[in-house]
């Protein structure tokens, strides 16, 4: 059981990463979108 709850608590901090950088990306995608719009 305790081997278990580990990998869980690995599983999350992996999943939560992924987001962050999902997050990251897309506010970076975003930022370089209206900096094009706006030099334009």
């Amino acid at each position: 059981m305790k081997g278990l709850e580990k990998r869980l608590d690995n599983q999350e901090f992996v999943s939560r990463g992924v987001l962050i950088v999902l997050i990251v990306a897309i506010l970076g995608g975003l930022a370089k979108l209206f900096g094009l719009v706006g030099n334009s």
